[in-house]
């Protein structure tokens, strides 16, 4: 069974929703939690085991074991810095071929949606370890610099909303807790300044947090899933547990996305176009757009900056 449940600083506990309307409550702003969503789905058990062949792959069965026993947070203490590397890669790689299925299942077979979708074609994997995890080379992780254009995904991220760097307007979060999530490691939302006008900084975030409202932090058991709208801003605060977190990060909309001014762009594909004969020009509407073309133009003057 899975419980939704409307989280807002200004609750003193979450607030039960009925599912039915989970589509229309995020789209609108609210920030819900899926309790049991992965799970009652069928998908809880097969990222594990997915995740255990992935790290049989990339490190050793005896590694994947150990994972298996001690738990998805113990991966910072059971894998190198370089093994989590790779099974980050890995794992994109292989959520990515579920992307559709996955997010057809919340849609369809949780919130009862007939609209077509269109699938964000990336998946965003995030093993967060502790900033100051015992071994060296793990720990660097946490701080190796990122950006929106060459993401470290194992360091916090600054304030930023996804519609500010690459995706549509109407676009849906499906945040998805495969380790435990604690006050400590989890994101950060800050829902006053939904639909607030504000300004991103020349590389797409913020670093200013003090005018942006209550910030919300949240817990997740495994399997528990946050949704939420990709207006809200939200950042990745540093792992201070002496826990890694594990999550999944997929996205999608009802209906032909519409992208805004942003300094990058993802390509959504038309779900009635996967996996058929068509499947090549499933993104066309994506890319029939101006943030497509803004993306060429920038692309293009970067490649020639970098020429001379």
């Amino acid at each position: 069974m899975v419980i939704a449940e409307r989280l807002h600083p200004d609750l003193a506990s979450p607030e039960r929703v009925p599912v039915e309307e989970c589509v229309e409550r995020v789209l609108r702003g609210e920030i819900l939690r899926l309790r049991g969503a992965l799970p009652a789905l069928g998908w809880l058990d097969r990222f594990r085991a997915l995740t255990f062949e992935c790290v049989s792959e990339v490190a050793s069965s005896d590694s994947a074991a150990r994972l298996d026993r001690e738990g998805f947070e113990s991966a910072h203490r059971v894998l190198s810095g370089r093994e989590i590397t790779a099974l980050q890669s890995r794992l994109v790689r292989r959520f990515f071929d579920l992307r559709l299925p996955i997010c057809r299942s919340f849609a369809r077979d949780l919130f009862g949606a007939r609209t077509p979708l269109y699938v964000a074609d990336r998946a965003w994997v995030r093993w967060m370890v502790p900033i100051d995890a015992e071994r060296e080379d793990v720990r660097h992780l946490a701080h190796r610099p990122g950006s929106h254009t060459r993401p470290n995904y194992h360091a916090p991220l600054r304030p930023h909303r996804d519609t500010w760097l690459s995706l549509p307007r109407d676009t849906l979060g499906l945040w998805m807790a495969i380790s435990r999530v604690r006050l400590g490691n989890t994101m950060v939302l800050y829902p006053d300044a939904f639909g607030r006008p504000l300004e991103p900084e020349p590389d797409g975030f913020l670093t200013d947090v003090e005018s942006l409202g209550r910030p919300l932090r949240f817990e997740c058991d495994p399997g528990d899933v946050v949704v939420f709208s990709g207006h809200h801003l939200h950042a990745t605060e540093p792992n201070r547990t002496d826990e890694t977190r594990y999550q999944l990060g997929l996205r999608f909309c009802f209906g032909a996305p519409r992208y805004g001014a942003q300094s990058t762009w993802v390509p959504f594909s038309d779900e009635r176009l996967l996996g058929t004969s068509f499947s090549p020009i499933a993104t066309l509407r994506s890319r029939v757009t101006f943030a497509h073309a803004r993306y060429r133009v920038r692309d293009l003057r970067a490649r020639l900056s970098r020429g001379n």
